[in-house]
């Protein structure tokens, strides 16, 4: 008898133990997964607040540079104008016009050109009208045009992706290319873009001195287009070429550029 008592005993002391570590177990598991469950909504929430804070501070630098086209064209555009126009009327008035004045009338009519230029792609809402090959062709001939580097410009196409996407990869290789001519110094700059299965590559490459983030090289045209490349969910490598100079490449996956 006293067998069985203490066989029952260490049965439903068993049995409890069991139903209390299985009990234990459950909470553990509920907690967590509520745990993880609050970590990925910090992290949503997180993500979210840093693009929506990206995305603010690229629209107020957009709309700087919507101020400063404004700006160019309608004031410095109108100024070079009518000093061209007196150039011009100048000349209509001389019987002989010297070389120094032709020289002056020519390089007038050449800055408001250049300036035009310089205004439209300041312009999203100019930008948004054209394609982004055209509108990084348009930045290499005014590179090419200054003469005092070569630029080159290679695509297999037009990638197809919103508006608002195309303005922002403009931006980043806009912003690599003036941040090359800017502190590398170089005599060549090529822009390439490629296009796989998945993904979207822009490639900058100078021959220049060569700079990288490694350097410590982090100021506000880097900020820029790691910003912008983190608005589009990609990643950004800025490394020293053995060659000589910098590669800049930006690789966006295509499910976040298509239309």
């Amino acid at each position: 008898m006293e067998k069985r008592e203490v066989l029952f005993a260490i049965v439903f002391v068993t049995v409890v133990l069991l139903l209390l570590l299985g009990f234990l177990f459950f909470v553990l598991i509920l907690y967590r997964r509520k745990r993880k469950k609050i970590i990925a909504e910090r992290e949503l929430a997180a993500s979210i607040f840093t693009n929506q804070l990206l995305t603010s501070q690229i629209e107020v630098q957009e709309n700087t540079f919507q101020q400063i086209s404004g700006e160019l064209h309608d004031n410095i555009g109108q100024l070079l104008s009518s000093a061209l126009m007196l150039v011009g009327i100048t000349q209509r008035q001389m019987q002989a016009v010297p070389d120094s004045l032709q020289s002056a009338a020519d390089t007038l009519a050449k800055a408001i050109q250049e300036l035009r230029s310089l205004s439209k792609v300041l312009d999203k809402d100019w930008l948004k009208q054209f394609n982004i090959i055209d509108n990084i062709q348009n930045e290499v001939d005014r590179v090419n045009a200054g003469g005092f580097l070569k630029a080159s410009f290679i695509s297999p196409g037009e990638p197809a992706m919103l508006s608002e996407h195309k303005i922002i990869l403009f931006r980043i290789i806009q912003e690599a290319m003036q941040n090359a001519i800017k502190h590398a110094r170089p005599q060549n700059l090529a822009i390439k873009l490629f296009f796989a299965d998945d993904t979207f590559t822009a490639q900058i490459i100078d021959d220049g001195i060569g700079i990288s983030i490694d350097d410590g090289n982090t100021g506000s045209g880097m900020q820029n287009m790691k910003h912008r490349t983190e608005l589009l969910s990609g990643a950004l490598d800025v490394h020293l070429r053995k060659e000589g100079g910098t590669a800049i490449t930006v690789t966006i996956p295509k499910t976040n550029l298509q239309a």
